[in-house]
């Protein structure tokens, strides 16, 4: 069992927490955030500790990491925490919910969150620091790229690739290359 740290202590590390804890072999042992967001000594009744303190505190040949922050500014944020922590020395985990139909031989990178009711079908490739909401299909020998987060019920036929930008849309898209703007502009896309 790895001992895992999360940074963040928002809604998206409460359910980390939540899904590592009951759904996979890691043991959370505390969060972590920047000095200027910790409003406390613990979090989830762990310790939360500065990231500036979190090495020393938690050192990475003892314990793995996983950067549970939101898509905000498009995802540049947790890229960056993503970039920090891996620098530091953490290998970063990913979480594959037990209910997710995974059939792709390849596994997904790091620090991706994966949830319950996806289907990943066979050969699809999913990079480093993704975020699948409940509920997504992602067609046979598509490639999710690098640091993006999808809504629930994405929809995303064989052969597409979703790039850094991508968000969430609920059409059929096919063998497109997907740049679309973060989720608070999705109303401005327009429909096929």
């Amino acid at each position: 069992m790895a001992r895992l740290v999360i940074f963040g202590t928002g809604d998206i590390a409460r359910l980390a927490n939540f899904y590592f804890t009951r759904d996979s072999p890691h043991e959370v042992v505390a969060f972590t955030v920047d000095a200027e967001y910790r409003r406390g000594d613990s979090f989830e009744g762990l310790p939360l500790v500065d990231s500036s303190e979190v090495v020393s505190r938690f050192p990475p040949g003892e314990h793995e990491m996983f950067v549970a922050i939101s898509y905000a500014r498009m995802n540049q944020i947790r890229a960056a925490k993503y970039e920090q922590m891996k620098s530091a020395g953490y290998r970063l985990v990913s979480y594959v919910s037990s209910r997710c139909s995974y059939l792709s031989d390849h596994p997904p990178g790091d620090n991706c969150f994966i949830l319950e009711d996806n289907t990943i079908q066979p050969f699809v490739r999913i990079g480093n620091d993704v975020t699948l909401w409940s509920g997504n299909h992602i067609g046979h020998d598509s490639v999710i790229e690098d640091t993006v987060s999808s809504r629930p019920t994405w929809s995303c036929r064989g052969t597409s690739v979703c790039g850094p930008t991508a968000s969430s849309v609920s059409t059929p898209l096919s063998g497109t290359r997907l740049k679309l703007p973060p989720p608070h502009w999705l109303a401005q896309v327009p429909s096929s």
